[in-house]
């Protein structure tokens, strides 16, 4: 998968999830009984992870790239 693709990926499942986060905060607490758990264990984790990588990829990628070419250097 190319960079724009990875990209496009990231932001739509970050847009998804922001979508169910405002519906469960929005929404009255009798519509959102179900969407609770799965949020708070799996809706928020990935929606912090995602901002993350979507603020932070070239960061994280140039650090990886440096540790692999010091990596290399070592050999």
């Amino acid at each position: 998968m190319d960079r724009r693709r990875q990209r496009m990926a990231l932001r739509t499942l970050h847009l998804v999830l922001a979508v169910a986060l405002g519906c469960y905060v929005y929404l009255p607490p009798a519509w959102t009984g179900g969407l609770r758990t799965a949020l708070m264990i799996i809706g928020v984790p990935l929606t912090v992870i995602t901002g993350l990588a979507l603020w932070q990829h070239a960061r994280v990628r140039r650090w990886l790239r440096s540790r692999r070419t010091v990596a290399d250097r070592g050999r």
